[in-house]
């Protein structure tokens, strides 16, 4: 029985379109038995079969093309996405280097502190603060070399080892020298001191050079070993260079040196308040010292620390 053609067409149109090619001999078949029921029959089967062809073909081309082409949009924005942080990811910092600190007073070796009186009777508080040496051709020892240089070549210093070498920094590379730096504080500053108040700032075989307020050069040498004394409560920094005798320094030669104040005996004037402190550094080097006394004040008109004498 020959099926309406209304049928066939809604039929058709209503087919899948398969991603696949209709066999050769059903097409053919197809044509040949629609062929009987007429020629506008055939032909109709004739345009159903080319618009399955068509279909198929498009469907061949088109598909592989879309699927790149969803592939090409999708995979970038992939890659992109796993290659950028999460937007609520935290970002974390490398956490910082640890600076490295140094504290301060670790190189202190004493402090003798004591009281002297002004003109008006007023009490004045100072002290003297010793350092632990450094070589003076250490990159730490610079200032301190610069310090005692200047201070000695403007007396025309002359090396303590050697007499005949000017005062240099090779000569004293060549001769040792550990520079030792001393710290002088009064409290309150600026004020007459009843007597001069002489510094005891090591041996008197050491070169030394200080500056400061209220404080005067009272005698000097052509080896820049000086004596200075405070007339007036100030602060000041001194620089001592203990030198070995050879190119090796000697750092402990310092406990062969004493440390303080003291004023003369028949100035009228006195040292009260003494007080002496040696840190656990200075300890070891000052216990091989036969003659270190670690306290020789208290007197009345002296306050110091340091060698005596074996």
């Amino acid at each position: 029985m020959n099926t309406p053609r209304l049928f066939r067409d809604v039929h058709q149109s209503v087919e899948p379109t398969a991603a696949f090619s209709v066999p050769a001999s059903r097409s053919s078949a197809g044509s040949g038995s629609r062929a009987g029921s007429g020629s506008r029959a055939g032909s109709g089967s004739r345009a159903g079969s080319g618009s399955r062809s068509l279909a198929v073909s498009l469907s061949l081309v088109l598909a592989p093309s879309l699927l790149l082409a969803l592939t090409g949009c999708t995979e970038p924005a992939a890659k992109q996405a796993a290659a950028s942080p999460s937007a609520s990811a935290p970002i974390i910092s490398p956490a910082p280097s640890p600076s490295k600190t140094v504290e301060d007073g670790t190189d202190t070796l004493f402090t003798v502190s004591a009281k002297v009186r002004t003109v008006g009777g007023k009490t004045v508080s100072i002290a003297l603060t010793g350092h632990q040496p450094i070589t003076s051709t250490s990159p730490a020892a610079a200032t301190l070399l610069s310090t005692f240089l200047d201070g000695c070549v403007a007396q025309n210093g002359r090396s303590v080892s050697d007499a005949t070498v000017a005062v240099s920094a090779t000569a004293l590379e060549t001769y040792g020298s550990s520079l030792m730096r001393l710290d002088l504080t009064s409290d309150p500053a600026g004020q007459r001191l009843f007597a001069p108040v002489t510094l005891e700032l090591g041996s008197a075989y050491a070169p030394s050079i200080v500056s400061g307020s209220g404080i005067t050069l009272v005698s000097s040498t052509e080896t820049c070993t000086n004596r200075y004394q405070m007339a007036t409560s100030g602060a000041g920094r001194g620089v001592v260079s203990y030198e070995s005798g050879t190119a090796a320094p000697d750092p402990g030669k310092w406990a062969f040196g004493h440390y303080g104040f003291s004023v003369a005996a028949d100035s009228g004037a006195s040292i009260e308040s003494c007080s002496i402190t040696i840190t656990d550094r200075a300890r070891p080097t000052v216990a091989t010292v036969a003659g270190w006394q670690p306290g020789t004040g208290d007197t009345g008109i002296n306050c110091g620390i340091g060698y005596i004498g074996e």
